[in-house]
């Protein structure tokens, strides 16, 4: 009976102990596969930290008030033209936007005209050498050629954006070379080797354990089969139990 109680006892201790270390298997293969991601697919870290700064362009519910990313901002804002001084979004810039003459204007013959003779005088007048149009246009916006729109030189909103850009890396960058001093200082591979020392000694240690409890058992037991009748196997946890007390045979 005592064995019977003991055999009992380490039936449950060995399957809490399965458990236990099937959590621990699946908490390290989840938190595993998730830092894989992570290096694999450093856009899945960027798509994050965009969400967190800024809402997705697909929801419909977002707030008005939600902040633009710079690209975002970028684009929706008026820029005006510094060849020809119409104002555009960037968004819509092609290299068709942006009209202009490669020629000049001024009082001259059509190009049909074979050179000065009496009758220059009904057609010589102002006009664009390159395509004889003779409305000037403003900025040559009436121009026989097309190109991209061009930002002024100088923008003191971006260039205030890109100071702030660039004063945020200077710190990030010193705040991690004051954090890889440390890590030098305080020699971290050495501590992490003398952690992992340990952890396997721990580990040896309840191995050990373990098998001072599986030599006690090492030999079958012989219990009385009289005694077995009143046992059954649980089919959930595999545990052997007494049966109830009305399906129990007298011994």
């Amino acid at each position: 009976t005592i064995l019977t109680k003991v055999f009992e006892g380490w039936v449950r201790f060995w399957m809490w102990h399965l458990g236990m270390r099937n959590a621990f298997n699946l908490k390290y293969t989840l938190i595993k596969q998730e830092l894989d991601l992570k290096r694999m697919h450093p856009e899945t870290r960027d798509a994050k930290e965009r969400k967190q700064n800024t809402m997705a362009t697909g929801d419909d519910d977002r707030d008005a008030n939600s902040k633009k990313t710079l690209l975002q901002q970028h684009k929706s804002k008026p820029i005006q033209c510094r060849l020809c001084g119409v104002f555009y979004l960037e968004g819509h810039n092609t290299d068709r936007s942006c009209r202009y003459h490669p020629g000049e204007y001024k009082t001259a013959c059509p190009s049909w005209c074979a050179g000065l003779s009496t009758n220059c005088m009904s057609h010589r007048t102002r006009r664009w050498t390159c395509c004889d149009v003779r409305e000037k246009g403003q900025f040559g916006n009436s121009g026989c050629q097309s190109r991209f729109h061009m930002p002024p030189e100088k923008d003191p909103d971006y260039k205030a954006a890109v100071d702030q850009k660039d004063e945020f890396f200077i710190n990030e960058f010193t705040k991690l070379g004051q954090e890889g001093e440390e890590v030098q200082k305080a020699n971290w591979a050495l501590e992490a080797k003398k952690i992992k020392i340990q952890q396997l000694d721990d580990i040896k240690d309840h191995v050990e354990e373990e098998r001072v409890v599986v030599r006690r058992f090492k030999d079958p037991l012989d219990l009385d089969e009289k005694i077995l009748v009143n046992y059954e196997v649980d089919p959930f946890t595999g545990e052997a139990r007494l049966k109830d007390p009305a399906d129990q045979v007298a011994v």
